[in-house]
């Protein structure tokens, strides 16, 4: 019987809204961990996740029964969901400047 092997490892980049510097080192700690649990739930493998104040890096295994698109999709909405839900609304959200809130 053949066997179907597959190790799509992939690098994703995605940055903040207009690339504000909101990832500071309290929500980097919560929310670099969520996003390699989503990736995990989906399926794949998270083998890094990482960035600056102003984007994040993922290094993982894709799960070959999903497209990159719906992945991105899924880490992305589930994510920004999340910080949503756990820092309030986008104005208070930590690290961002005083000058770009919106009412």
């Amino acid at each position: 019987m053949a066997h179907t092997y597959t190790n799509i490892l992939i690098h994703a980049l995605f940055s903040t809204k207009d690339r504000h510097p909101m990832l500071d080192a309290e929500v980097a700690a919560e929310l670099f961990p969520y996003l390699g649990g989503t990736i995990n739930e989906l399926g794949g493998q998270s083998l890094l996740v990482n960035g600056p104040l102003d984007h994040v890096h993922m290094l993982f295994a894709q799960p070959p029964t999903l497209a990159i698109a719906d992945i991105m999709e899924k880490a992305k909405a589930n994510s920004s969901g999340w910080v949503k839900r756990r820092w309030g609304t986008v104005a208070s959200f930590p690290g961002r400047p005083a000058t770009l809130r919106s009412a």
